[in-house]
C-alpha cells in the first residue's frame, strides 16, 4: 500500500486488517478510483501460501464541519457496504 501513496497522503493501520488512506485534495470519486487501482494490484500479486487475495475498500469525503470521528464512521460504513 505504501508504494501507491502520493506525496502528502498518509496510510495508517486502524484495525487488525484495516487501513486508512488519507488523500487530501481528493474527491470521493478519485479516492474510489485509487482504491480500485490498488485492488487490482493486490489481486494480481501472487501469494504462495494462500493464493489470490482481494481487498474491500470504502471511501468517504470530509464535509467542512465534520469531525475525524464522523469521517471514520462514514468510511467504515462504506467499507461494510463494499464487503457485502
Amino acid at each position: 500500500l505504501q508504494t501507491h501513496v502520493r506525496d502528502g497522503e498518509l496510510v495508517a493501520r486502524v484495525g487488525g486488517e484495516e487501513f486508512a488512506w488519507l488523500m487530501p485534495e481528493t474527491d470521493e470519486r478519485h479516492a474510489c478510483l485509487a482504491a480500485d487501482r490498488l485492488r487490482a494490484v493486490v489481486e494480481s500479486m501472487p501469494f504462495d501460501t494462500v493464493g489470490t487475495l482481494t481487498i474491500s475498500a470504502g471511501a468517504a469525503s470530509s464535509e467542512p464541519l465534520c469531525t475525524g470521528s464522523e469521517l471514520m464512521r462514514w468510511a467504515d460504513e462504506a467499507l461494510y457496504c463494499a464487503k457485502e
